[in-house]
């Protein structure tokens, strides 16, 4: 399997595992948005991973501005828009899929 190929996997991956859990919950608290971020913040464990992926997204959204001239704006746009409805597991597996694509 050749790089690109993996990364379109992974970006998969990162899509179907968050939102396997996410859907399920939304649904059954009608999506409540203060719930949500309640239970994000619900004890010290809880609060450093949505610190962690909060930062992770930054840094993955200034990185992947930087490669704007690169890649072009749609495909920045889908890597973030995936990154910040979907989460860093979809995002930077894209990143590297369209890299790896403009590579070739």
């Amino acid at each position: 399997m050749s790089r690109k190929h993996l990364y379109l996997a992974l970006t998969v991956i990162g899509i179907i595992m968050p939102y396997s859990y996410f859907v399920p919950w939304f649904l059954e608290n009608a999506g409540d948005v203060a719930g949500f971020f309640a239970l994000a913040t619900a004890n010290p464990i809880a609060t450093m991973l949505t610190w962690d992926i909060g930062v992770s997204a930054l840094v993955l959204v200034v990185f992947a501005l930087a490669h704007l001239t690169q890649l072009g704006v749609g495909k920045i746009v889908a890597v973030i828009a995936g990154t910040f409805l979907i989460g860093v597991s979809c995002g930077l597996p894209l990143l590297l899929y369209f890299r790896e694509s403009d590579a070739a």
